[in-house]
């Protein structure tokens, strides 16, 4: 599909434009990152969260990757398919807020980082779907990203 292509496309632009073929151009905090915060991944107990699993996509990176991670997963959660995906986004940030601040170089490219995640996922999505169209939790996250 051409116009999603073109969605993907412009976001991979703007990424590389804007931090640079090796992020070179910006200068985020760094720290070990979970890296796959989303609601399969995270443990509610009582209306709190009591845990975190799947450390599988740990990695030492810009600190700012944890939140758009989040925050594009939540998009995608059931208040986001009820049309109240910037609330849970929204939920997500102030509550990562709390506990490690973001910066203002941070928060100024935050959008960018959360519409670059939900880029690969409906990509790798898309392309791990083609190569085993039966199994349809390839499609968990990609297909409510569109």
């Amino acid at each position: 599909d051409e116009d999603r292509r073109g969605m993907v496309t412009s976001v991979l632009h703007a990424f590389r434009d804007t931090f640079g073929e090796d992020g070179s151009k910006v200068d985020f905090p760094m720290g070990i990152l979970m890296g796959d915060y989303n609601d399969a991944n995270i443990i509610i107990d009582g209306g709190k969260v009591s845990g975190v699993i799947d450390f599988g996509d740990s990695v030492h990176s810009w600190r700012v990757l944890d939140i758009s991670v989040a925050m594009a997963y939540a998009l995608l959660t059931s208040l986001g398919k009820a049309k109240r995906s910037l609330s849970a986004a929204a939920s997500m940030l102030r509550g990562f807020n709390l506990v490690c601040p973001l910066t203002d170089i941070e928060k100024k490219h935050l959008r960018l980082l959360v519409a670059s995640r939900l880029a690969c996922s409906v990509t790798l999505g898309a392309y791990s779907y083609q190569q085993n169209p039966g199994n349809e939790y390839l499609l968990l996250h990609a297909q409510p990203a569109w």
